[in-house]
């Protein structure tokens, strides 16, 4: 599997990723997240977790952290996940928090 990303600019302490990982025959598609679960956008469309999507299916998710630590993350798994797809979707969140984490520190004036 490889992961591709792109990255947005760093506005506001609002860095977006979104991303493919994929193996040449399948495909996972990374989405940031800007709603709440009930619906309403958060203020100014920040972003607050990230969405793993497979036929067009969210298979997990992952809430960061709005600082530079792990505590206070969450990571979501469908629970009829195949055992091969489980460690893809464990490995590409944490590849996604170490992409964050790298973010928040950053010395951006």
């Amino acid at each position: 599997m490889s992961l591709t990303y792109q990255s947005g600019l760093y506005v506001e302490d609002n860095f977006q990723v979104e991303g493919v990982i994929t193996d040449g025959l399948r495909q996972i598609v990374i989405k940031p997240i800007h709603k709440w679960s009930n619906g309403k956008s958060t203020p100014m469309n920040y972003i607050i977790g990230y969405e793993f999507y497979m036929d067009d299916k969210c298979q997990a998710a992952l809430q960061p952290p709005k600082s530079g630590s792990y505590k206070n993350t969450f990571v979501w798994l469908r629970d009829n996940l195949s055992e091969e797809l489980k460690p893809i979707l464990a490995a590409a969140d944490i590849a996604l928090l170490e992409l964050l984490q790298k973010r928040d520190s950053m010395d951006i004036d």
